[in-house]
């Protein structure tokens, strides 16, 4: 009789455990996390690339002004949204209810949240991790066009690469920090992706290229420079400043540019 009961009353225990327990989980589903004193701790431990497919759905779903720039973050009542802040929150908010969430993501969006500057973090998070290797996948060299623009492309032969009369080996020590590298690179990428690739992209499009060029694969890349310096060379005394006479072998007589050089 005794062990009987020993067994009801540690049911009975385990029984009232399991319904303080669904309880807490209620709460914490529930709870209001703008009011939390910590609501600034939360956002700035935000892991923005936590889920790279909510994230890339959360990036093309913000809103844009006329000139295709992200003007905000919209708002919370984007089930898109919602998914990207639960996917992007610590794991002990991550079963917040939907409501709350939509209430936090408002705040974050158009609150005092809002200040902390979180907007720009994650949409460089979010470009650099997740979104530009999925564009160096799609890109390869034989898709630029070195002769888009080939004021560019001699600017960055000549000038950075040194390329003015003849190419030489490439250096691979030499630093994207340079912006004739940034805008050679640009100006040859496809129409479509100069239009919507954005700096971050560009910068890590570049690393991709130098992380090749640095491993000893570098063929390709080589292969491409030198066919950019054979289809733009002709521009290399116009970008740098080269002012003489155009008519220096006389009426009538045509002279290779780069041979104006080489004189």
């Amino acid at each position: 009789m005794d062990t009987h009961n020993s067994r009801a009353s540690a049911f009975g225990v385990l029984l009232l455990l399991a319904r303080l327990s669904a309880s807490m989980v209620i709460e914490r589903q529930d709870i209001n996390l703008t009011t939390l004193p910590n609501a600034a701790a939360i956002v700035d431990n935000l892991q923005y690339t936590a889920n790279c497919t909510a994230a890339a759905l959360w990036v093309n779903n913000l809103p844009l002004d006329a000139a295709g720039v992200v003007k905000g973050a919209g708002n919370g009542s984007s089930s898109i949204n919602i998914a990207f802040l639960r996917s992007s929150l610590p794991s002990e908010y991550q079963t917040s209810s939907d409501t709350a969430l939509t209430d936090f993501y408002n705040d974050m969006s158009s609150g005092p949240l809002f200040n902390l500057e979180w907007l720009g973090t994650a949409l460089d998070d979010v470009e650099a991790v997740c979104l530009a290797p999925t564009l160096e996948k799609s890109l390869t060299l034989d898709r630029l066009n070195a002769t888009q623009n080939c004021t560019a492309t001699a600017q960055f032969l000549s000038g950075t690469l040194g390329w003015k009369t003849e190419t030489k080996p490439y250096d691979p020590s030499i630093s994207a920090n340079d912006s004739s590298w940034l805008d050679f690179i640009y100006y040859a990428l496809p129409p479509d992706v100069q239009n919507n690739i954005t700096d971050v992209e560009l910068d890590v499009f570049y690393d991709h290229i130098s992380t090749t060029a640095t491993s000893g694969i570098n063929t390709t890349l080589v292969n491409f420079l030198t066919g950019a310096w054979n289809s733009c060379k002709g521009r290399i005394c116009e970008v740098q400043g080269y002012t003489g006479n155009p008519d220096i072998g006389g009426i009538g007589v045509s002279t290779d540019p780069t041979s104006l050089l080489q004189s």
